[in-house]
C-alpha cells in the first residue's frame, strides 16, 4: 500500500491520482511500509513520502488541533448568561480578556451581543405595532 503525498489518503499501488484530494500522484511504487515517520505534533506513524499528518494537517497549517494555550481558557455557559443579563460587562469583560483569555472573551462577546439584538426587537416590535395601529384608526393605510 502507499499513501497520498498531499494529504496522506491509503492508495492502491497502482493509483495515480488521490481519490480523496485528487493530487497526482508523482512518486509512484514507493512502499511505505519502510518507508515511514512520525508526525511531530500528534506523534501518530505517517508515511515518508505524506507532505503533512492526515490526523493534524500540521506542516501545512490546514486542520490544527484546538488546544488551549492558556490553563482555564475555556468557553462558559455563566459568563454568557451573566453577561447576556448586563451586556455592558460583556463589552467590558470581551475587552479586558480577548488576548488572554479568547474562549472566555467569546462566551461573554455572545452573550452581550445577544441581549443587545433581543432588546433591540423589543423595543421595535412594540413600536412598529403601535404605528401601525395609529396609521389604521387615523385611515392612513
Amino acid at each position: 500500500m502507499k499513501y497520498c503525498s498531499v494529504c496522506g489518503q491509503e492508495l492502491a499501488d497502482s493509483a495515480s491520482v488521490c481519490t480523496k484530494c485528487g493530487a497526482s500522484q508523482s512518486k509512484v511504487g514507493v512502499n511505505t511500509n519502510s518507508a515511514t515517520k512520525f508526525c511531530s505534533k500528534c506523534g501518530k506513524k505517517i508515511s515518508a513520502v505524506a507532505e503533512r499528518c492526515p490526523y493534524c494537517f500540521n506542516e501545512t497549517g490546514f486542520r490544527q488541533q484546538k488546544q488551549n494555550t492558556v490553563p482555564g481558557d475555556y468557553r462558559s455557559f455563566a459568563w454568557a448568561f451573566l453577561c447576556f443579563l448586563i451586556p455592558i460587562v460583556g463589552l467590558i469583560l470581551y475587552c479586558v480578556w480577548k488576548n488572554e483569555y479568547p474562549e472566555r472573551a467569546i462566551s461573554c462577546g455572545k452573550g452581550a451581543l445577544i441581549s443587545v439584538i433581543l432588546s433591540i426587537i423589543m423595543i421595535l416590535l412594540p413600536t412598529c405595532v403601535g404605528v401601525c395601529s395609529v396609521c389604521q384608526m387615523y385611515g392612513l393605510y
